[in-house]
């Protein structure tokens, strides 16, 4: 969130199983969803505009960093996120 280049969601929930799990089968496709994103409509740029701040971290270390969090806080939702599959630390 927040930075400039565009990423559709399949390709970030992609990326969140590549560095999480993956040999993690994405069903995508699998389920109907009537919901569209116009991403034509989408500034990347607003944030940068309105406050001056763009977003630098990388997003692999976040979703590394998050990851960590959750299952050091809460084992049991752990868990049922990951259903047996072991994050990398």
């Amino acid at each position: 969130m927040g930075h400039v280049k565009l990423r559709h969601l399949r390709d970030i929930i992609t990326a969140v199983r590549d560095i999480l799990a993956p040999d993690l089968p994405l069903g995508f496709g699998t389920m109907p969803d009537p919901f569209i994103t116009d991403y034509s409509r989408i500034s990347t740029t607003t944030l940068l505009a309105d406050c001056g701040v763009q977003a630098d971290y990388p997003f692999d270390q976040a979703i590394l960093e998050t990851a960590d969090f959750i299952t050091s806080t809460d084992p049991d939702l752990a868990e049922q996120a990951y259903r047996g599959i072991t994050p990398p630390h």
